[in-house]
């Protein structure tokens, strides 16, 4: 699910949780997103949060070409297999990780539709939208408006 709260005295809060199963890896997160929490003149703070728990990324171990990995009867039939060469526990080792961010918006000169962006924050190992599959911080800057 996903879906915005709309509160009269803030901006909208976005909120999603996701639960899902693919190739018998579980995987389930939850987060928000509220950039108008506290607001002061021309200013607005606010935080964005996101909590995972899923199956660690796995790349290969070497490089392959194309023709390593199975003759072109095998790949139009499916029944080849890419040898990630893990072990089955370590395919099926799930992760927790987490991103937090403090977001801060301001409106020069008043201006109604214009805004400069900031957010700072850390986010764990993991994907998350938009994000570094590794641990790193976050820092972000930018102008927007709306029309």
């Amino acid at each position: 699910f996903e879906n915005f709260l709309l509160t009269p005295n803030q901006g909208p809060i976005y909120f999603y949780g996701r639960l899902g199963q693919h190739a018998g890896n579980k995987y389930y997160g939850l987060g928000m997103e509220a950039r108008e929490l506290f607001t002061c003149r021309q200013m607005a703070f606010g935080l964005i949060f996101d909590l995972f728990r899923q199956p660690r990324f796995l790349a290969f171990k070497d490089c392959r070409t194309f023709t390593e990995i199975g003759s072109e009867d095998e790949l139009e039939s499916g029944s080849f297999e890419l040898g990630l060469d893990y072990p089955e526990d370590q395919l099926k080792k799930s992760i927790w990780g987490s991103r937090i961010s403090g977001t801060f918006q301001y409106r020069p000169l008043k201006a109604k539709n214009f805004f400069l962006n900031l957010e700072a924050g850390y986010k764990t190992g993991g994907f998350v939208m938009g994000e570094t599959l590794k641990k790193a911080p976050i820092v972000k800057g930018g102008l927007s408006g709306q029309f």
